[in-house]
């Protein structure tokens, strides 16, 4: 009688514990505590762009203020060549409101061409908060605040301050606003000037934080419907309402700023 031969397992198994798909492919869901990279489903799984793409997005992403990302550099560190990486750029760019980054924003440092569009250079300054040159970039910025109406320069003042949050550039920011926008009356220039007027600042912050937040949803080409206009510009919860701004930045839908509270 011949001997029963055992088959060879058709798939190498794995000593992590997880659920095993395609090809051998282990899909494990652990936590991390550092060295990680938080990145939406709305760019994960977009349904438009390459997997090139995504894993660039992802790639810039995970990058620290100020590294380099020119398409030079992405070649030389993977196999990509850079008519590939030049092609995925090019894909993010034309989905701008997913991905925002030193790649796709240019450095502003010419006070003609930043008044030409206040927001772009706002977001471009945000962008570059950790740039060698974030002091002309800001200073620029300021300059070409000079001319405008104060119902624009308000929100954006406040903007710039959010969005560079706690970083060096932000104290940079602040004696700017202190010195050459100090006839302006945004809740920055505000505070600054009289700290102790605090139930009148909160509401002159709340509804500077509601220009900013429309202010940059507008500039990213997201439609804003009237509901969410209503809950932005009636909330009264500055904290809240800053966390709704940095998510405005990248967020793929107005609707997509209110999740996760």
């Amino acid at each position: 009688m011949d001997t029963q031969q055992v088959s060879a397992s058709s798939r190498a198994s794995s000593r992590v514990p997880g659920r095993v798909t395609a090809f051998g492919v282990v899909h494990v869901n652990a936590i991390h505590t550092s060295r990680f990279t938080i990145v939406g489903n709305h760019l994960a799984q977009h349904g438009q762009l390459s997997l090139t793409a995504i894993g660039l997005a992802v790639h810039i992403q995970s990058l620290p203020d100020g590294a380099k990302v020119g398409i030079k550099v992405l070649a030389d560190r993977f196999p990509e060549s850079e008519a590939r990486i030049t092609a995925a750029l090019r894909e993010l760019e034309d989905h701008s409101p997913l991905v925002v980054g030193p790649h796709n924003m240019p450095v502003i440092t010419d006070v003609a061409e930043a008044r030409k569009d206040l927001a772009l250079a706002t977001l471009a300054a945000i962008t570059h908060a950790g740039d060698p040159d974030i002091g002309a970039i800001l200073k620029t910025l300021s300059a070409a605040l000079r001319d405008a109406p104060e119902a624009i320069a308000d929100p954006i003042v406040e903007l710039t301050a959010q969005g560079l949050g706690n970083r060096p550039a932000a104290d940079q920011w602040r004696n700017l606003v202190a010195v050459d926008l100090s006839f302006y009356t945004s809740p920055l220039s505000e505070e600054i000037r009289d700290e102790g007027r605090a139930e009148g600042r909160a509401e002159g912050r709340a509804k500077g934080l509601a220009d900013a937040i429309l202010l940059v949803l507008q500039q990213r080409g997201l439609a804003v419907p009237d509901e969410a206009r209503e809950r932005i510009t009636t909330c009264d919860d500055t904290q809240l309402m800053s966390t709704w701004l940095s998510r405005a930045v990248t967020a793929a839908s107005t609707e997509a700023i209110f999740t996760a509270e």
